[in-house]
C-alpha cells in the first residue's frame, strides 16, 4: 500500500513539472510573438530621421547641418530602394531567360504563373499593410524564380541546392534538368552577391561623397573612422557566420 501511495505522489510530481514546463514553453512563445508584433518596419522617413540623429549624436551636428543631412539621408534611402529594384528585375529577367533554355513550355509557363502569384501576394502584402506594420521583404526584394522560400543567410552552395530542390519539387524537374539548373542557380547566387557588393560600396562612395560637402573636416574624419569599424565588425560577424555554415554543413 505505501509502495502504490509512493509511486501514486512521484506520477503527480512528474505531471505537475511537465504541466509548468509546457505552460512555461507556452508563455514564452506569446512573449516572443508579441516581441516580434512589436518591432514594426520603420518608414523611409523614420530610417532617414534614425540615421541622421545617430550622425547629430557622434558628430555633432548643428540645426543647419541636422536639416541637410536628413534631407540627404531621406534622398538617399530612395535612390537606395530605386537602384536595387532595378537591378532586382534586370538580374530577374536574366534569370528566367536562363531558366528557359533548360525547362519544357509547360514547365515554363507554370514557372511564370508562380512567379506572378509571388509578386502580387508581395505587393498586397506591401501596400495593404501601412502604419509602420510589416511591408514584405526587406528592401522589397523579390526572390525571382526561388521557390518563394527565404533562404536567410544559407552559404551560396545551400542556398542553390534548396533552389533547385524546391524547383524539381514544383516543377518536376528530371535528373538532367536538376544538373541543369543547379549550375544557373548557382551563378546566379554568386553573382547576385558580387553585384550587390560592388553596388553597396558604389553608393556609400557617392553618400560620402555627399557627406563632405555638409560636414566640417573633423567631422567627415569621425564618419570615415565609424565607417571604417562597422565595416570590421561586418566581416568579423560574416566570418563567424561563414564557419559556422561549414561546421553544419561538415555534420550533415
Amino acid at each position: 500500500m505505501n509502495n502504490l501511495k509512493l509511486k501514486g505522489l512521484i506520477l503527480g510530481l512528474i505531471c505537475l513539472f511537465a504541466f509548468n514546463v509546457n505552460a512555461q514553453t507556452a508563455k514564452e512563445g506569446v512573449k516572443t510573438d508579441i516581441r516580434k508584433e512589436q518591432r514594426p518596419h520603420k518608414t523611409p522617413e523614420e530610417r532617414a530621421q534614425k540615421l541622421t540623429d545617430k550622425m547629430t549624436e557622434k558628430l555633432g551636428l548643428n540645426e543647419k547641418q541636422q536639416a541637410e543631412v536628413l534631407a540627404l539621408n531621406m534622398q538617399e534611402i530612395k535612390n537606395r530602394k530605386e537602384i536595387r529594384d532595378r537591378m532586382q528585375n534586370k538580374l530577374q529577367a536574366e534569370q528566367m531567360a536562363r531558366y528557359k533554355t533548360v525547362l519544357t513550355v509547360e514547365q515554363y509557363a507554370k514557372l511564370e504563373k508562380s512567379q506572378a502569384e509571388r509578386q502580387a501576394k508581395g505587393k498586397k502584402g506591401h501596400h495593404g499593410k501601412r502604419g509602420g506594420e510589416h511591408h514584405g521583404k526587406k528592401d522589397g526584394e523579390q526572390r525571382g524564380a526561388k521557390g518563394g522560400a527565404h533562404h536567410g543567410r544559407l552559404s551560396p552552395d545551400v542556398k542553390a541546392q534548396k533552389i533547385t530542390e524546391r524547383m524539381t519539387e514544383k516543377l518536376g524537374l528530371d535528373e538532367k534538368q536538376q544538373t541543369d539548373i543547379l549550375a544557373i542557380n548557382m551563378q546566379e547566387v554568386s553573382n547576385r552577391d558580387k553585384i550587390r557588393t560592388k553596388m553597396e560600396q558604389k553608393l556609400r562612395n557617392e553618400q560620402m561623397a555627399r557627406y563632405k560637402t555638409i560636414l566640417t573636416p573633423e567631422q567627415y574624419g569621425a564618419l570615415e573612422k565609424l565607417n571604417a569599424e562597422r565595416q570590421a565588425k561586418r566581416a568579423e560577424h560574416k566570418g563567424k557566420r561563414g564557419k559556422g555554415h561549414h561546421k553544419s554543413e561538415q555534420k550533415n
